[in-house]
């Protein structure tokens, strides 16, 4: 483990920010059930300046022993500079 630890810190990874279940990951045991948090979404500073507003999302697993997950890509385009456009003064009436 740190060695993996490591590993996501030389590469500049963070995990996105998520939400849903914390366990991702359970034995199925009822009388000895063991719940850990093993599944994880890393990102670098690209995806995150890129996509800033995106989450993941673990859901409640039926049939597998580890949690089914969606990753919701969303960007926020008030970021985004829009061209600024001369052409459409000159089509203006008052010129």
């Amino acid at each position: 483990m740190d060695r993996l630890e490591t590993c996501i810190q030389e590469a500049k990874l963070d995990d996105l920010q998520y939400s849903g279940m914390h366990y991702t990951w359970m034995n199925q045991c009822p009388e000895n059930l063991i719940m850990r948090k093993l599944d994880r979404v890393l990102v670098n500073e690209k995806w995150n300046l890129t996509f800033p507003l995106s989450e993941a999302r673990f859901f409640l697993s039926s049939m597998s022993d580890h949690s089914p997950m969606v990753v919701k890509v969303a960007r926020n385009d008030q970021n985004i500079k829009k061209p600024f456009r001369f052409d459409m003064w000159m089509d203006h009436e008052e010129w």
